[in-house]
């Protein structure tokens, strides 16, 4: 079995939402609570044109009636936070770093709220990689196989940034494999 994942930033345009990226929220939850707290409309148009077995979603973020972003991919959601993450752009918003001015429900406290107005910190070797090639603009992909029986299998990570391999490993967990890989491509990036 081959799978394939990857977070890309194209480099035309303005960019493609890294949606690989965990601990950024949503653009478009960012962008609604945004609009939300500064009383101004927002909605979003999503066309979808192609044969039925590729479609194409063409999201655009409508501010008050204006288009301020514009986002295409196969998937919806993806076509979706594209444009929402180009309206924040657009709007001088850090989607990375934003939190609510006022807060919401009482809800239990998290390790990700002590992060208040700081920027997320990554606390794996595949987040910190993940947020070194969006800061940088390349292309993250990771590679995965699995051979061996169910009761024994090993998992087989490569990650590629810009098509190029950076890092292998093999694990019982995929978790595993895909952190040592990312670490091996953090030290090939010396970025270690």
């Amino acid at each position: 079995v081959v799978k394939s994942r990857g977070a890309a930033v194209k480099s035309e345009g303005s960019g493609q939402w890294p949606f690989h990226w965990p601990f950024l929220r949503h653009p478009q939850t960012v962008l609604e609570q945004w609009c939300q707290q500064q009383s101004v409309s927002c909605r979003f148009e999503v066309a979808c044109s192609g044969p039925q077995h590729a479609p194409v979603y063409t999201a655009n973020a409508m501010i008050r009636g204006e288009r301020r972003g514009a986002g295409s991919s196969s998937k919806k959601l993806v076509a979706v936070n594209t444009a929402a993450y180009e309206a924040l752009s657009v709007l001088g918003i850090d989607a990375a770093c934003h939190t609510e001015s006022e807060p919401g429900p009482k809800r239990k406290k998290s390790a990700q709220d002590s992060q208040v107005g700081k920027s997320p910190v990554p606390d794996n070797a595949y987040d910190r990689l993940n947020a070194y090639c969006v800061a940088n603009k390349l292309e993250l992909t990771t590679k995965e196989e699995e051979d061996g029986p169910a009761h024994e299998r090993v998992h087989h990570v490569s990650v590629l940034i810009q098509r190029e391999v950076k890092g292998r490993a093999s694990a019982a967990k995929k978790k595993v494999a895909l952190s040592n890989a990312s670490a091996q491509a953090l030290e090939n990036c010396g970025q270690r």
